[in-house]
């Protein structure tokens, strides 16, 4: 019969809160998980890296002597296994990806029936992942890297303020505020080195 497989997700998370006064608290865990055997889309017909070393598809043009010995984005259709198909038309849903997220949350809170109240919090995390495919195909271990979301830092805080005074009675300030440190950025290497996997000519 067939063969099923279900990805597999594990998370922890580990915490410790502390009093520090009245109304405020402290709170420091750390939160991560795992998955493996996530589903990802595997190119059958990745380019090989050439060299007049080790040249590729010798005869592709009918001529035994001809071979591919350079690489480049233009020629990345010459060094496929599978000649006459493109580096994108073959592809196979594997599911051997992996993840991971490890994160240290702090939370500062202070809590008041009537006045100031806020709460704060920072995370210093990291997001992998081996889903997106960038490199070789054929060694996931090249395209392990932090994940497309992941950002290290993150600090939020919120509060809220009953103002005081029989003017002001009612009336009430509130906020939020949120930085962050920036989204991963990919670079992409035109040459050799880079027109690896589902690469196309047009991809440069």
């Amino acid at each position: 019969g067939p063969e099923y497989v279900v990805p597999r997700m594990y998370q922890w998370n580990v915490s410790v809160q502390w009093k520090l006064a009245r109304g405020l608290t402290l709170d420091t865990g750390y939160v991560g998980s795992e998955g493996r055997k996530l589903l990802i889309a595997h190119g059958l017909n990745q380019p090989l890296l050439a060299s007049a070393a080790n040249p590729v598809n010798c005869g592709y043009d009918g001529v035994a002597g001809h071979c591919i010995t350079t690489n480049t984005a233009q020629n990345a259709k010459l060094r496929v296994p599978i000649l006459g198909e493109t580096p994108t038309a073959l592809a196979a849903n594997e599911f051997i990806g992996s993840s991971a997220y490890h994160s240290l949350q702090v939370t500062l809170r202070r809590q008041a029936p009537l006045g100031f109240s806020f709460q704060a919090t920072y995370t210093w995390s990291r997001a992998a992942n081996n889903t997106t495919l960038y490199n070789d195909p054929n060694n996931l271990d090249l395209d392990w890297a932090r994940a497309s979301f992941d950002r290290t830092h993150r600090f939020t805080a919120n509060f809220d303020w009953h103002l005081p005074g029989r003017l002001l009675k009612g009336w009430t300030v509130a906020g939020i505020i949120i930085v962050q440190s920036g989204l991963p950025m990919t670079l992409t290497d035109p040459n050799g080195g880079g027109v690896y996997g589902r690469a196309a000519a047009s991809t440069v």
